[in-house]
């Protein structure tokens, strides 16, 4: 089910997120992302995973100057929960 589940990610249209996540890049995605990801990526090594990880984080663009996050692009404001789910992501 890990892989199944991980695979959904590569689904990619376009400039938007991975398929199961929001695409105005919810910050809870990061979390959830990185865990299913890098997970899949542990058990076959298969660095597709890490690579669509990557792209995702990077492209978020919800980080602000302060360092920390907005809860989502349409959602400019700051919440400590989470801020925690960027940090474990």
């Amino acid at each position: 089910m890990l892989i199944e589940t991980a695979d959904r990610f590569r689904i990619i249209e376009g400039e938007n997120p991975p398929a199961p996540c929001d695409p105005d890049y919810r910050i809870e995605d990061m979390f959830f992302a990185a865990m299913i990801l890098g997970r899949a990526y542990g058990v076959t090594g298969d660095i597709a995973y890490i690579d669509i990880l990557t792209k995702f984080l990077l492209d978020a663009g919800i980080q602000q100057s302060n360092g920390l996050f907005w809860h989502a692009r349409s959602v400019p404001y700051f919440w400590g929960r989470r801020n925690t789910f960027a940090a474990l992501g």
